[in-house]
């Protein structure tokens, strides 16, 4: 709270006013999030939904800030027991994505994870495959074969595999995933580190994913002190 009042305080030394009112549009409606999950998401939904129809007010229809909004909405909404809404704001986000920044863009990958969580939970891994698929394409393409984001992409690729019961599918991503790790020249983000060092323990457990599975673990425990200040 403290944060979010000295923010406030400096929002008004901004002499921008459309600046100003953007921002504070945009504090109130993250601000609302937060407390909404403290308080009781089925509570605040409506008060919520406000805030965002305020906030589209101020962005383009299609700006990627305002998806990235849009896409917290629907979470919130998926967490108040409203599935429905929460596909319907997902699909919009996605097709603004492709449209605009593309699906490269690191700012999407919340959006990735989020869509395959969802797509599993009803029971649709083939289309979070082919989500997965179309992600790592526009990935490799604006980005290269090694990047910092790309191993985001092939631990959900993994993951969704390992879920679905198809280990052998895996080992191709895992294989893939260990020669980025030892990429001393273009490491994973910090966040792509932070989720294989959660995530290396269980494939160091998997047979069918041959030597990489144990060598991951490895690998991401001396990745760690290489890339202390990588930005995530």
């Amino acid at each position: 709270v403290s944060t979010v009042t000295e923010f406030q305080k400096d929002l008004a030394n901004v002499t921008n006013e459309r600046v100003r009112v953007t921002f504070q549009a945009l504090l109130q409606f993250q601000t609302k999030l937060v407390l909404g999950r403290v308080t009781g998401a089925k509570a605040a939904v409506e008060g919520i939904k406000k805030d965002f129809a305020s906030l589209e007010r101020h962005f383009n229809a299609d700006n990627i800030m305002l998806s990235v909004c849009r896409f917290e909405l629907g979470r919130f909404l998926l967490e108040a027991g409203d599935p429905a809404g929460c596909d319907a704001l997902w699909a919009r986000v996605l097709a603004d994505v492709r449209n605009t920044v593309g699906l490269a863009h690191p700012k999407a990958l919340p959006l990735l994870t989020g869509m395959v969580v969802r797509y599993k939970q009803i029971g649709q891994p083939q289309k979070a495959r082919e989500l997965l698929a179309e992600f790592e394409t526009a990935n490799v393409k604006r980005f290269g074969p090694a990047n910092p984001w790309l191993a985001t992409v092939l631990l959900e690729r993994i993951e969704l595999e390992l879920e679905d019961k198809r280990p052998a599918a895996a080992r191709p991503f895992a294989e893939r995933l260990l020669a980025l790790v030892r990429n001393e020249q273009n490491p994973p983000s910090r966040s792509g580190v932070l989720a294989l060092i959660e995530f290396a323990p269980e494939l160091a457990k998997v047979p069918e994913l041959g030597p990489a599975g144990p060598a991951l673990l490895a690998a991401a425990r001396q990745l760690v002190d290489r890339t202390r200040g990588t930005d995530s």
